[in-house]
């Protein structure tokens, strides 16, 4: 009986708690403030290269080298900074694990919030799916993942199909909101399991203008020598909402 009483004394005082603790939310709203143009950085084999000159000639090197794919578009590692720069929205949290996103245009979106630790993520609750999942979202250079749902191999194709929920990538800082916009350009091994010379030699290029923030990981495993023909010049900057 005791047992019970105890049980039942036990559910309450949760049960009250988190009553309370909804009650105690209030929606609030972030406007963009500004947008934080970080500077360029260039990793290689001996650490990160500070040299001025010798970050412009990598950075132009890779520039042309994309180019030379389209004659109707010149590429830039910045190529994605004008539009999020232009780009107006406010972020109104409407519960603990909602939020909607308003823009200039009217539109407005709906996401649910997930947040672990200072990371913020905004999951549309939809799926969408993608065959080119690994050249979108880099697993190898990005922090971030989108919410997978899965992935499988169909029949005749060579990439398998992934399945995924949407998702914007945010740090709450200081009491403000911060979206990473990262633009990068990259060398690397197109097999990270072994580091036989075969594999080693063979190296991929890839641009990336997806919003999102570096992988320290990557940044290491370049540095220590792990990969030795690996490199990467990148930018990470930031949207920034303050509370209004």
């Amino acid at each position: 009986m005791k047992a019970k009483i105890l049980f039942s004394s036990v559910l309450i005082i949760l049960l009250f708690s988190y009553s309370c603790e909804k009650d105690e939310f209030k929606p609030v709203t972030f406007q963009k403030n500004r947008f934080e143009n970080k500077n360029v950085r260039f990793f290689q084999i001996d650490g990160e290269v500070f040299d001025v000159d010798k970050i412009s000639i990598a950075k132009k090197a890779y520039e042309d080298d994309f180019s030379m794919l389209s004659s109707s578009f010149k590429f830039a590692l910045d190529s994605n900074i004008i539009k999020y720069n232009e780009t107006n929205f406010s972020i109104e949290f409407t519960s603990f694990s909602k939020a909607l996103f308003h823009y200039d245009n009217g539109k407005v979106e709906e996401y649910i919030v997930s947040r672990h630790n200072n990371e913020i993520y905004f999951i549309k609750d939809s799926i969408v799916s993608t065959w080119i999942f690994d050249a979108y979202y880099n697993k190898i250079f990005c922090k971030f993942r989108p919410n997978v749902i899965k992935t499988e191999s169909k029949p005749n194709t060579t990439s398998p199909t992934t399945y995924f929920k949407p998702t914007i990538f945010a740090y709450e800082i200081n009491g403000e909101i911060q979206i990473p916009v990262l633009s990068y350009f990259t060398t690397y091994n197109s097999n990270r399991l072994t580091t036989t010379p075969n594999y080693v030699t063979y190296r991929n290029r890839a641009s990336s203008r997806e919003q999102n923030s570096i992988n320290d990981d990557f940044l290491s495993s370049i540095t220590q020598g792990q990969f030795p023909r690996e490199e990467i010049i990148f930018r990470e900057s930031r949207i920034v909402f303050s509370k209004i």
